[in-house]
């Protein structure tokens, strides 16, 4: 019974996310204000870290120290932040490598996703055989 309620209250935080993430992108949409783009765009990163966030729990319970796999923060994660805030970065530009920066804002928001997901799955205790290396 523990494990539906905690999956019913994931689906439930989920869904007032996005929520709250499209109330972000209408008030952007009406008041013509960046900021609550901005807003749209943090709640994207912050659902992808609660995508990932079981995996972050489960390294919790471990005794290991903690270790940073940097090759996947570098070569997912950042791309990732570049394309997912490039409406922030780009602004104002109708190119940006040959590649029209109405299909990178289209696409951002799943860059966001990312992003956050890389992040905290990105974080993890080391096995007892890989600290003594």
């Amino acid at each position: 019974m523990r494990t539906w309620t905690r999956y019913i209250l994931y689906t439930l935080v989920i869904c007032t996310m996005a929520f709250s993430r499209q109330y972000f992108t209408v008030l952007a949409g009406m008041t013509f204000i960046g900021l609550w783009n901005l807003g749209a765009m943090i709640i994207n990163v912050i659902l992808g870290v609660l995508l990932g966030i079981e995996d972050f729990i489960s390294e919790l319970k471990k005794k290991s120290p903690w270790k940073v796999n940097i090759p996947k923060l570098v070569s997912v994660g950042l791309p990732s932040l570049i394309i997912g805030f490039s409406p922030f970065i780009f602004f104002g530009k109708s190119t940006f490598i040959g590649i029209s920066t109405s299909a990178i804002f289209a696409n951002s928001g799943v860059f966001q996703l990312i992003l956050g997901y890389v992040v905290v799955t990105s974080f993890y205790k080391a096995d007892k055989q890989e600290s003594r290396v």
